[in-house]
């Protein structure tokens, strides 16, 4: 299922986590069935279906909490956070990433530190805070560093070229976009490859038209093929 996530098949990703969650819920596998149930709140939250993703996300944090998990306790509320980014609602997004945030540094994940300072960088991106949002990017991009960890590293990458198209800094949104996009190649993550094309289109929308054009509509083919919706937040 998580193979099937990364490279966009969401259906197969949903098929699979089913199955997972009925064989966990039948042997009484409580931490196995409550990861489940989050991962599928990630898929619909890939899918676009916010309020599905948000229904399981909260299944997931409350078997989470039962069971004094708290990694997963974090996790599912940074999960939440990110839902919460989709539909708009930023003042529940700013608490839950900053709840996750805290609880992350307490309990030493700097993997999840990284994705709430990314979440907070979205945030603060939405309310033109674009020098706090760089700080958070930019903090995010040392950790993952710090953890080898290729595939946030590329998110990171892609979300500071954003800002820095929204700032003007074509030298500089080019700079990241295109090592994101290796990162993309790299590790087969066709919804960060698609994501990455799309910014660099909007580049070459003020340069050159036909390869705005060129970059735009290998975007939307990649995300019409996977099914996500054109324009979707990464």
């Amino acid at each position: 299922a998580t193979l099937y996530l990364q490279k966009g098949k969401i259906e197969l990703a949903i098929d699979n986590l089913n199955v997972a969650i009925n064989i966990f819920q039948e042997f009484k596998y409580v931490p196995k069935y409550a990861y489940a149930l989050g991962n599928l709140g990630n898929a619909y939250q890939v899918k676009g279906d916010i309020e599905k993703a948000i229904e399981y996300h909260k299944q997931a944090l409350a078997i989470s909490q039962t069971i004094l998990d708290h990694l997963n306790i974090a996790h599912w509320t940074g999960a939440l956070a990110h839902d919460y980014v989709y539909l708009e609602d930023f003042a529940n997004a700013r608490e839950n990433y900053k709840n996750c945030l805290m609880m992350s540094r307490n309990i030493g994940s700097s993997s999840l530190e990284a994705r709430c300072l990314q979440g907070l960088g979205l945030i603060y991106r939405n309310e033109s805070e674009l020098k706090l949002s760089n700080e958070c990017f930019e903090k995010a991009l040392t950790i993952s560093h710090s953890l080898a960890d290729i595939g946030l590293q590329g998110t990171c990458l892609l979300n500071l070229g954003q800002n820095y198209i929204d700032q003007d800094n074509n030298i500089h949104a080019k700079k990241y976009l295109e090592q994101a996009l290796q990162i993309a190649y790299q590790t087969h993550d066709t919804l960060l490859e698609a994501h990455v094309l799309w910014q660099i289109g909007i580049i070459y929308e003020q340069t050159n038209l036909d390869n705005a054009f060129h970059y735009l509509n290998d975007s939307v083919a990649i995300l019409e093929r996977i099914g996500i919706a054109v324009g979707q937040e990464r």
